[in-house]
């Protein structure tokens, strides 16, 4: 019976033991995984470091490093991670910022993580750079801390822009509250002639009379009278296809109207378009103009009177010449506005073309009125004319060369002409257009020497000689004026004033 027993208790000694064998083998195992696992996220987290653009780094509670990735080592300066390991991370901060540095640690150990604390640190070779710490606690198996795992980003690059941006703000701003005109920020709305004013300086504010919390409910618009609509609608139109425009406007405030020029440009204005106007008070500018253009209206109201009495002087000399000039400086003002020449040159090409022959005053009148034909010396008589007729222009001061105007009109291209032989280029334009509307004019009407011969012969002359004795790009012109749109060479002449002034 005793040995039964034994036999028995030996087999459940035999099974329990199988049974702890089979755990001890299950246990190791299951440490081989996790040793394979560790193994695994070691080379992974070694990995990730390697190839992060930020540094990593981990430390015990007192800050020391236990270790760091390679762009740590670049990152203080060192020659291998090995001169960083067993360091305080204190010691390339400055005072300040290692009191903020053992802060952060209080706040880490309360809550676990702290993201974003920035600090300045020391290179080995004495260079500071920002950087941005994000830090995680580290705790043993019995979730204690042991130390922390941080994330280290330079940082300096991006400190750098913002401390310019900052001064770019700070210098705009000083531009903007001291700028001499109006300035003015407004929404951008397509197909409206302008939205809400989002910023104003404080010209701005003066000129209208409103207080800025006041200005920036309105709308730049609010401020123009219904007339001026469709100069800022077309203003918007500008603005949408070139980014900018200029223009002028009126500008109405509490008590008072102003005369104001607009120079607007298309900008991003917190993420949305939006334009700016600098707005100028051009109210004097515009009352300045005025008074000069009543000054040069009445200086050349004296200057046609001027004119007129050299025609009165001529006409006494020889009847023929007032006419002549008179027609001939219609059509020099005829081909001159075709050409496409401003308003202003083609009054100085208009009076030089009535005065043109006022040298003739001192050719006797015997001479200028002969009807057969004259002799040598004679005609070397009537060729003094343009000299004469510079001499007695060349010190009256005229806002155009009058006087050399006068003094070319018989030169030719090639060189043919007289007083002195000018070719091409030499000749001046306003000389080359009154020469060509001279000779038509010469030919068109009777002479005492010649009868008259009509406009067709006359054109017929200047076809021929285009580009010998005449400018071909004037030749073309006069004949267009003629042929095409129908001009009429007569006494039925223009507005002599809606010409000069």
């Amino acid at each position: 019976m005793p040995e039964k027993l034994n036999e028995k208790k030996l087999m459940e000694e035999l099974n329990s033991l199988r049974e702890k064998l089979s755990s001890q083998e299950s246990l190791e195992k299951e440490i081989k995984d996790l040793r394979q696992s560790l193994k695994n996220a070691e080379e992974i987290s070694s990995k990730m470091a390697m190839t992060s653009l930020d540094a990593v780094m981990t430390m015990d509670l007192s800050g020391q490093v236990i270790y760091a990735s390679e762009r740590a080592a670049q990152l203080y300066g060192a020659q291998s991670v090995s001169e960083l390991v067993g360091k305080n991370v204190r010691i390339a901060l400055d005072s300040e910022d290692i009191q903020r540095f053992d802060l952060n640690i209080k706040k880490l150990l309360s809550e676990g993580f702290v993201s974003g604390s920035e600090y300045i640190i020391k290179k080995q070779n004495g260079e500071a750079i920002y950087i941005e710490l994000s830090s995680a606690v580290m705790k043993d198996n019995r979730g204690e801390p042991v130390g922390f795992i941080s994330s280290i980003r330079d940082i300096t690059r991006r400190k750098k822009l913002e401390r310019e941006l900052v001064e770019n703000i700070n210098k705009y701003k000083t531009l903007f509250e001291s700028a001499y005109d109006a300035i003015t920020v407004h929404e951008y709305l397509p197909g409206e002639t302008d939205g809400r004013i989002l910023e104003a300086n404080e010209v701005a504010c003066r000129m209208i009379g409103l207080s800025r919390g006041q200005l920036l409910k309105k709308k730049l618009s609010d401020f123009m009278p219904p007339e001026a609509t469709g100069i800022s609608r077309k203003a918007v139109q500008q603005i949408a296809q070139n980014g900018h425009c200029i223009f002028e406007t009126v500008v109405r405030a509490e008590h008072i109207t102003y005369q104001a020029e607009v120079s607007a440009h298309m900008i991003d204005f917190a993420g949305k378009k939006a334009v700016i106007s600098v707005i100028r008070d051009i109210s004097e500018r515009k009352k300045t103009e005025r008074i000069l253009e009543d000054s040069a209206r009445t200086v050349r109201k004296i200057m046609n009177g001027i004119i007129m009495a050299m025609e009165k002087l001529v006409e006494k000399k020889d009847v023929y010449t007032v006419g002549h000039q008179n027609r001939t400086a219609d059509l020099a003002a005829a081909i001159a506005s075709e050409m496409g020449l401003d308003k202003d040159r083609i009054a100085g090409i208009y009076i030089a073309a009535v005065i043109h022959d006022i040298g003739k005053i001192f050719i006797s009148g015997s001479i200028l009125n002969k009807k057969a034909k004259l002799t040598g010396d004679e005609y070397d008589i009537i060729k003094r004319h343009p000299q004469a007729g510079f001499d007695v222009l060349k010190n009256i001061d005229f806002p155009w060369p009058i006087a050399q105007i006068v003094l070319q009109h018989h030169e030719r291209i090639n060189g043919s002409g007289y007083p002195d032989g000018l070719k091409d280029g030499q000749i001046l334009l306003e000389s080359r257009i009154i020469s060509i509307a001279d000779v038509v004019e010469a030919i068109t009407f009777e002479r005492p020497y010649h009868e008259a011969y009509g406009i067709e012969r006359a054109l017929e002359e200047i076809e021929r000689n285009k580009g010998i004795l005449y400018d071909s790009e004037i030749v073309d012109v006069c004949l267009k004026l003629f042929r095409e749109k129908g001009y009429v060479l007569n006494d039925e002449l223009r507005d002599r004033d809606s010409i000069i002034f």
